[in-house]
């Protein structure tokens, strides 16, 4: 299978955000698609959502939604990277079990296939993977 990281704007901005990204031209080239929606990368804000570290869910679900409804594509053909990392955009704060417990949830209420995780120093806690959100078989599972 191939999925290419996408920048999480450009599930947003039909000018492909002049990174050379254009969302409608990957699915025909690629099996997956994984947006890296990390809510502190949306520096600007998303509708509704000026500082989208308070909204996780929010800015998760709602930008894969967006993505869907561009594409036409079935929510399966997405696999986001969530956030799991301190916030350096908005007011530095700790990403921890109750932010990302709240990703997951919206990366499967979607119904994406599965869901990644994100973690510049490479340090990942179980606290938010399985405890706060029930995860289905396969989907996210860490051992």
């Amino acid at each position: 299978f191939l999925a290419a990281d996408i920048f999480g704007y450009v599930l947003w901005n039909r000018d492909d955000t002049q990174i050379g990204q254009k969302l409608e031209a990957l699915p025909d080239h690629l099996d997956y698609l994984s947006p890296m929606l990390y809510p502190t990368t949306f520096q600007f804000g998303l509708p509704g959502h000026r500082v989208p570290v308070k909204s996780p869910y929010a800015i998760v679900f709602n930008s894969l939604q967006n993505a869907r409804l561009r594409l036409r594509l079935e929510p399966v053909r997405f696999r986001p990277w969530l956030q799991a990392f301190r916030d350096y955009a908005f007011d530095k704060r700790r990403f921890g079990g109750e932010q990302i417990g709240q990703q997951i949830k919206a990366a499967e209420d979607f119904g994406s296939n599965g869901w990644m995780l994100w973690n510049p120093l490479n340090r990942y806690e179980a606290d938010g993977i399985g405890k706060r959100v029930p995860i289905r078989e396969g989907a996210g599972h860490v051992d």
